[in-house]
């Protein structure tokens, strides 16, 4: 069982909006609330494939798509040029296997290797499995914003902020 990642194609993008519909229907993962397509991920897909500053992997086992994670712009001012947000979703069935941390830690790296110096992440507050895995790698609360979001359910939610200086 070997876990690769490496850059997404083109022809990850069905899969991808799958594992994103899962968090979609989990309800508390992402503020989305409708279902999404692969033409509605398009051009998102288009932003990062072959974006060398923020750029979008696939977690591969077999050649099979267990997930994927990418880097964004934070804010598109001058200013914060040097800071990236990044975001993770893994297939539910693929959790609890320690990809999340394989491609946590590949952002992280990679992350560096384009002179980002400073990650953020975006969390909304119930979503304890993304909180304690952006800790374990040092990631420390900065703020919450709260009660800003919608659940599927209706609820309202919470959103922190986590960050992380990198060395």
């Amino acid at each position: 069982m070997t876990i690769v990642i490496r850059p997404a194609v083109q022809a990850d993008l069905a899969r991808m909006t799958a594992i994103y519909n899962q968090a979609i229907e989990q309800g508390y993962i992402t503020a989305d609330l409708d279902l999404q397509t692969p033409e509605e991920k398009q051009d998102w897909f288009d932003f990062h494939h072959d974006n060398k500053r923020f750029p979008l992997f696939g977690v591969y086992q077999d050649d099979k798509l267990l997930g994927y994670g990418y880097l964004g712009p934070f804010n598109d001012r001058k200013g914060y040029e040097m800071t990236a947000e990044v975001t993770y979703y893994l297939d539910f069935e693929a959790r609890g296997h320690g990809l999340g941390t394989k491609i946590l830690k590949y952002l992280m790296d990679y992350a560096k290797s384009v002179d980002i110096k400073v990650l953020v992440a975006l969390v909304y507050a119930g979503n304890d499995a993304s909180i304690g895995l952006l800790k374990k790698f040092g990631f420390e609360t900065w703020g919450e914003l709260p009660e800003i979001g919608q659940a599927k359910d209706g609820r309202l939610m919470s959103l922190d902020y986590l960050g992380k200086h990198l060395l």
